[in-house]
């Protein structure tokens, strides 16, 4: 069935423009090549730059945007199409539209942005506001790039989290002293000063670009090497998603370093600060002190192995202990593919068929298969992926008594629960030791008589 135009509530299009200091041609390649893209906007990004041709924008695991290209003229005119939320009523799903167009001479360019497909129904209601909100802030980020860091890639630190809290509660300890110790972040206007302090990692200040009262910020520090920050609380649904975003460009390693932990640190603080108090039948389902520690070393891993790992040369991230031996890019790959095949899964699977069903095989090796990501893509490729292990192992709310059921494992045969937990926190203690198994044997020619004395490098 076909829906009929409402002369009442027609179709609805956002449209918006900025002016840019830059060229129309390094404007166009901003738009439409995969690595300019992603110095200013998708983190991760495909493109084929041509009519027909497919486009792909995403954003970690947290959405993937995915479109075709339906008009191409060079440094004029492009245009995207994708499937909406909202069905068709002929079994597919009503399409949207983005146009770019570009004009302007002389090292200065308009951008103008239409976003439409838009029908009247609530169920567009949701996608219409965020674009309407999303446009203006991303067309800041292009320009700021264009204008003041064009040809550099950025370094991109952000973290999200999720929480049924109220928006207004849980913007309120985010700026609050407890967290960016800035209360008044939203009244500050495009222009303006600004500054915030990051618990653990310091102040960042600069100029305010886009504010929107109890919901979201945007500025430049010009204190980090002109880097774009953003700060957002949005409702989605029957959950609040909050979430700190820096993109820099060309600043040292460790400093960016020391933002992304303390960024989700202080994001884990304050959703745990805004979650109501539990009740007494939430109390008497609470997580089991032992399930409480392991996980606690769990969380742990993927910051210590990025500290450890991330900055280091080849060598020693390329180094093993011989034949069918493992690398720490290896070991990497190998713990992803744990979060997604093995520990949670296998959790899942014993809850619901205990020992009535043997956990499906896992692949070591799959992760490696996948093939070659650098260390910084595998380092947060598994942050996120543990995240999301450790939000789902509490959405669980495991007790005492779960930690004695018993599964099927197809080589050991009956395991308890709790048996399987412990053994994913050792799972992650035996790699790290392998890692630096690896790294000491290559040092073993190198260290002379202090051999005797070192078992990292003698011993298997």
């Amino acid at each position: 069935m076909t829906r009929k135009p409402d002369p009442k509530r027609p179709d609805r299009r956002f449209e918006t423009s900025i002016q840019i200091r830059a060229a129309r041609e390094h404007v166009w390649q901003a738009l439409t090549e995969a690595r300019e893209i992603a110095r200013w906007f998708a983190p991760d990004t495909e493109a084929e730059p041509r009519a027909g041709g497919r486009m792909v924008w995403k954003w970690g695991d947290a959405h993937t945007w995915t479109q075709t290209i339906e008009a191409f003229e060079p440094g004029r005119h492009l245009r995207t199409r994708y499937d909406s939320g909202v069905a068709d009523g002929q079994g597919g799903m009503r399409p949207l539209f983005v146009d770019f167009h570009l004009e302007g001479d002389r090292g200065v360019t308009t951008l103008r942005v239409t976003h439409s497909g838009f029908g009247p129904e609530s169920g567009f209601d949701g996608e219409f506001d965020g674009i309407s909100n999303g446009w203006p802030v991303e067309l800041r980020s292009l320009r700021l790039y264009l204008e003041q860091h064009r040809g550099t890639d950025r370094t991109l630190v952000w973290a999200l989290r999720r929480t049924k809290a109220p928006q207004e509660q849980v913007w309120a300890r985010l700026v609050g002293p407890d967290g960016l110790a800035a209360p008044d972040l939203t009244a500050v206007r495009e222009g303006e000063r600004f500054a915030i302090v990051v618990p653990g990692a310091g102040a960042l200040s600069g100029t305010a670009l886009l504010s929107r009262p109890g919901r979201e910020f945007s500025g430049i520090a010009d204190d980090f090497g002109n880097a774009w920050l953003r700060i957002d609380c949005e409702r989605h649904g029957d959950s609040t998603h909050v979430w700190l975003w820096l993109a820099s460009y060309g600043q040292p390693e460790a400093k960016v370093k020391t933002f992304r932990a303390a960024f989700e640190r202080l994001l884990d603080r304050v959703v745990e600060a805004s979650a109501p108090p539990a009740t007494p039948a939430a109390r008497r389902a609470a997580p089991a002190p032992l399930t409480a520690e392991w996980r606690a070393l769990l969380e742990r891993t993927p910051a210590m192995l990025d500290a450890w790992l991330r900055t280091l040369p080849a060598m020693w991230l390329e180094c093993d202990e011989g034949p069918s031996t493992w690398c720490a890019l290896q070991v990497l790959g190998h713990l992803i593919e744990g979060e997604r095949s093995d520990w949670l899964p296998r959790v899942r699977h014993l809850l619901e068929h205990g020992e009535g069903k043997a956990f499906p095989p896992f692949d070591r090796e799959a992760g490696m298969r996948r093939g070659p990501r650098t260390v910084g893509a595998l380092l947060d490729e598994f942050a996120a992926a543990r995240r999301q292990s450790m939000r789902e192992l509490d959405d669980l709310r495991l007790r005492a008594a779960d930690l004695d059921r018993k599964g099927r494992h197809p080589e050991f045969g009956a395991v308890t629960l709790g048996q399987h937990l412990a053994t994913w926190a050792a799972h992650d203690l035996t790699h790290i030791l392998q890692i630096a198994r690896a790294m000491g044997r290559s040092l073993e020619g190198a260290v002379g008589p202090w051999r005797a004395y070192l078992r990292v490098v003698r011993e298997p």
